[in-house]
């Protein structure tokens, strides 16, 4: 039986009974006229239309009002054609594809003439059913939704019209409120005035955020798909469709399960709706869609935070989305990462060391993977290249540069004899080796010969040099300098080395190549311009036969890998640091291990957990590459720049640098310290042990 809506204000209709006839008093008179019932008979209806026009009106005067109080402080409608999204970065790597994106990720606006008709239409069938039939609002939606909500028990269907999530998306808010509610309602009518059909999906399909940071179906399919959005399948498009609902959780990256299952209820729904036919839908489940979003390791965004802090050095501030190309290699990064996570994993409880850095670098410069520690969710503190830390022996590579260029030579003699004085600098094996060629003193990295060497260079000259070689960080010019006691990072020092690798041009470590606008506007592009020489080949030539024999005969023996390769350990007093850098002609890495609250760790050295990550590391990395030789050879000094040392200097300064004088053995140095040193317990003054 129908219900009465108005049953409790419409007054009941009179019941019909027979009025009780008074008998003739006579013969047969005529019958009265029946009486006329037209007013009766219309009565009621004017009484409905009464009420109806009553409650319209009513209805009228409270929209009224609800205009007034939610109308007043609607959004500014000109926010349709504002841009507030937040500056886009994206990074690519050597080939061009992504590695991290920052801020809010969107490509090129697509019209609606070049969005596929499947994209609408799955759109559509899952969204808004009658998108191009209603005027904004939908009752005819909102009630099945409040149905389905109230057969299932729970709010699950939305009720809104494509136009009111437009409204939503670029005027409002995303809170649950009646006043939310209702200023939608009013702006999705507004849009629904102002712009057609055609123009509202365009914007919507634009403007939608589809998730990973992206907005807009053209930005969703160069993520998922690497093509543009017009040139999406039946399948891509109802999996973006799919997206719609909840963009975290039905991402092909995220959850590929969840994706296909969603992907299959839109075309589900594109069926129901008549828009393909049940075998459109089985030909697109067969096709399926290529996603090609690259899964970064973890450990890449020590290697994206880097380049994001070079940016504005670059090109400044500035508000445009940017495309940001680097030398990256996703390959070396991944194999990076394995290789020190396996190897913290297996020996730094073992060894009491908790952190690891790496930087592998072209000789060039090109900075292609960096690892900044063990754990990027744990910390994002970059240890590559923030972690200021005494290299040990590692900075003995300047004090041999400075004294090869100053004309001796890999067989020439020093003396590894103890230091007399107020401080007392000792061997690794707590020996004096008396005299030894520099060859291996530097491959056994003898202690004693380094400052006896060291003071007879300058140690003015060796920080010079050292400068020059790419060192930023502040020098103090005192002797324990000759044993690596100031304090650097492992980017700064593997770029030292490369210059070594790059046959004595200079290096400039890099991560950008490019940087361009989305609309390809270029705003920095990286010069290959060849760099002014640092060190003269001939001295080059003499190092590589130093840093040669470390890995063939001295600390470095675990670093061997099958081919030519250089390189240089550092160990730190009471074991506070390990380090080893090393080369070959293609490729340079610089390992780093120790604590980030500088604890003591348990006997590892530079040649142990470094020197065996560096080749695990590089032995892998070089598959499949040419072993080349490292040049070791050498004949006369200065060959590529001048013919004596003077010229050489004079050329490397251009100012008239003398070549460094002859300094007593610092064995006979007795002068007092700079006034303020406190030499048993500064730290640029502590001694610094090497091992084997």
């Amino acid at each position: 039986m129908a219900i009465n809506p108005f049953n409790s204000i419409i007054p009941e209709k009179p019941s019909r009974r027979k009025r009780p006839v008074p008998k003739k008093s006579g013969g047969g008179g005529k019958k009265k006229p029946p009486k006329k019932s037209g007013p009766k008979k219309y009565a009621r209806t004017r009484f409905i239309l009464k009420m109806l026009t009553g409650f319209a009106a009513v209805c009228f005067i409270f929209g009224f009002f609800l205009v007034i109080i939610y109308g007043y402080d609607l959004p500014d409608i000109d926010k349709l054609y504002d841009d507030n999204l937040q500056q886009s970065i994206t990074i690519l790597d050597y080939k061009g594809n992504t590695v991290a994106t920052y801020g809010d990720y969107f490509t090129q606006f697509v019209q609606f003439k070049d969005m596929p008709k499947s994209l609408i239409d799955a759109v559509t069938s899952t969204e808004d059913r009658r998108f191009f039939q209603h005027w904004g609002l939908d009752p005819r939606g909102m009630l099945r939704a409040l149905a389905s909500d109230i057969i299932h028990g729970h709010a699950g269907q939305g009720g809104s019209t494509i136009t009111q999530q437009l409204a939503k998306i670029v005027f409002l808010k995303p809170e649950r409120k009646l006043k939310r509610k209702i200023q939608e309602a009013m702006l999705a009518i507004w849009l629904e005035h102002k712009f057609t059909k055609q123009q509202i999906i365009t914007m919507y399909l634009n403007r939608v955020y589809l998730g990973g940071g992206v907005y807009g179906v053209d930005a969703a399919a160069h993520k998922y798909f690497n093509k543009s959005a017009r040139h999406l399948n039946l399948y891509e498009s109802a999996m973006l469709a799919g997206l719609l609902k909840a963009p975290s959780t039905y991402s092909p990256a995220n959850n590929p399960h969840l994706a296909a299952e969603r992907t299959e209820q839109v075309l589900l729904n594109m069926v129901d709706n008549e828009k393909i036919t049940e075998q459109q839908m089985k030909d697109a489940l067969k096709t399926g869609a290529k996603v090609k979003v690259a899964v970064a390791s973890a450990s890449t965004k020590y290697y994206a935070d880097f380049v994001i802090d070079q940016i504005q050095d670059l090109i400044g501030k500035t508000s445009d989305n940017i495309i940001v190309k680097t030398p990256f290699r996703p390959d070396l990064q991944a194999l990076a990462e394995e290789t020190v996570s396996k190897n913290m994993l297996e020996f730094s409880e073992k060894n009491n060391a908790h952190q690891a850095a790496l930087v592998a670098m072209k000789p060039s410069g090109a900075v292609l993977a960096m690892i900044g520690g063990v754990d990027y969710a744990d910390s994002q503190f970059n240890r590559a290249i923030q972690a200021e830390r005494q290299p040990g022996s590692a900075f003995k590579l300047f004090v041999y540069t400075a004294a090869m260029m100053y004309g001796k030579n890999p067989d020439d003699l020093v003396e590894d004899a103890p230091i007399q004085g107020r401080w007392q600098p000792h061997n690794y094996d707590y020996k004096a080796h008396g005299l030894v060629t520099l060859r291996d003193a530097f491959a056994h990295s003898y202690n004693l010969a380094a400052v006896n060497l060291s003071q007879e260079i300058g140690i003015d000259n060796i920080i010079f040099i050292a400068k020059k070689m790419g060192i930023k960080s502040p020098l103090a010019n005192l002797p324990s300098i000759a044993l690596g006691s100031s304090e650097v990072n492992l980017l700064e020092l593997t770029t030292a080395y490369a210059h070594i690798a790059n046959n004595g041009a200079g290096v400039y470590p890099y991560a950008i190549e490019e940087i361009k606008t989305q609309s390809g506007r270029v705003l920095y592009q990286r010069e290959e311009t060849g760099e002014p020489q640092v060190i003269d080949e001939e001295t080059v030539h003499k190092m590589n036969d130093l840093l040669k024999a470390v890995v063939t005969t001295g600390t470095a023996r675990g670093a061997q890998i099958g081919r030519d390769a250089a390189g240089k350990t550092g160990t730190t007093q009471d074991f506070h640091d390990a380090w080893f850098i090393g080369f070959t002609p293609q490729l340079i890495t610089g390992v780093w291990v120790g604590n980030d609250d500088n604890a003591e760790m348990k006997k590892v050295t530079g040649g142990s957990m470094p020197a065996r990550i560096w080749a695990q590391f590089m032995k892998p990395a070089l598959a499949g590459a040419p072993a080349l030789a490292i040049n070791s050879g050498y004949g006369g000094f200065g060959a590529s720049i001048g013919n004596s040392v003077e010229s050489f200097w004079n050329n490397l300064t251009g100012d008239n640098h003398q070549p460094p004088p002859r300094r007593v053995p610092v064995n006979n140095w007795q002068a007092a310290p700079p006034p303020g040193t406190r030499y048993l317990n500064y730290p640029q003054n502590r001694q610094m042990d090497d091992a084997e």
